[in-house]
């Protein structure tokens, strides 16, 4: 689908023109950064929109009220448990590339010795 990229290229070079359009100060185009993004689901599509600049501290601020909730619910946990898994095989394939021995990688990662085995022959196979 084509879309008019005029207003995308407009606002992301002159970003106060949006808040003067929208009746506000122009200045407060300073706190925001314009970014281009899709979300795939339906056609349904942004040509662009302004986000504020954000640093980590304030989005956790934002959102704290959500945050202990968020936090409960089983998905949150499924993807940190996910996040924690994918760091220690990082750390794996990292030990094994220094050509540590396997029982130390094991030991180290909380993986097991076949689990260890299967990282070593996925790396080896991507040498290839």
């Amino acid at each position: 689908m084509r879309t008019d990229s005029f207003f995308p290229r407009f606002f992301r070079e002159f970003p106060e023109a949006f808040f003067t359009v929208i009746g506000e100060d122009e200045r407060k185009a300073r706190g925001y950064k314009f970014r281009l993004f899709e979300v795939k689901e339906q056609s349904f599509r942004f040509d662009g929109t302004f986000l504020p600049k954000l640093n980590r501290k304030e989005i956790e601020k934002m959102f704290e009220p959500y945050l202990s909730d968020i936090r409960k619910s089983r998905a949150y946990r499924e993807i940190a448990r996910e996040g924690k898994r994918e760091g220690k095989r990082e750390v794996a394939k990292t030990l094994l590339q220094e050509k540590m021995r396997l029982a130390f990688v094991a030991k180290v990662t909380g993986f097991s010795p076949q689990e260890v085995r299967a990282i070593k022959k996925e790396l080896e196979t991507r040498k290839n």
